[in-house]
């Protein structure tokens, strides 16, 4: 009997960790994307640290993510980036024919800056500073649902490996 191929790709996920990420405190802020949970407070203190490129984002890419409250959407600081991380593997890795401004299609979330977008609809403006982060940036701070989430990156990338193989390349 044949033996059933295992996918390898440079970026699979390890079902073991490293090390253990932080757990979140009263008051730390979080990002719930389903069952994953970020860390969200720790991830802006590494950003303090490990500054990241600022690009514009347009804001018309991120859906409201339901009602906001007026204090936070007031206070929310539009000079400060939105965070956008890349939960499923970058569909642009694999067909380039996807537009690079399409981050939302391409397999990033924002997962820091709701109430800053929707204060930057309110005022009618297009785009927002942003930090983008691939995958092995913001994992460390996955504090609950790792196991589930390297199943999901592995599958998706094996997916999205399987897809480009079946899409002839342009001459």
């Amino acid at each position: 009997m044949g033996r059933k191929h295992r996918f390898r790709h440079p970026r699979c996920l390890l079902k073991e960790r490293s090390t253990a990420p932080a757990k979140p405190e009263n008051g730390d802020e979080i990002f719930c994307n389903g069952i994953f949970r970020f860390h969200i407070s720790a991830l802006l203190d590494w950003l303090k640290e490990h500054p990241q490129p600022v690009v514009e984002m347009p804001i018309c890419l991120w859906e409201s993510s339901g009602s906001k409250e007026d204090c936070y959407v007031e206070a929310a600081d539009v000079t400060r980036p939105i965070v956008i991380a890349e939960i499923a593997p970058d569909y642009r890795d694999f067909l380039c024919e996807i537009p690079e401004s399409s981050w939302d299609i391409r397999g990033y979330v924002c997962i820091d800056g709701y109430h800053r977008i929707e204060k930057a609809r309110r005022m009618g403006l297009e785009t927002l500073p942003a930090v983008i982060l691939r995958m092995e940036q913001h994992v460390p701070f996955l504090y609950s649902g790792y196991e589930q989430y390297t199943d999901y990156w592995n599958g998706k990338l094996e997916e999205r490996s399987q897809d480009a193989q079946r899409i002839p390349a342009e001459k």
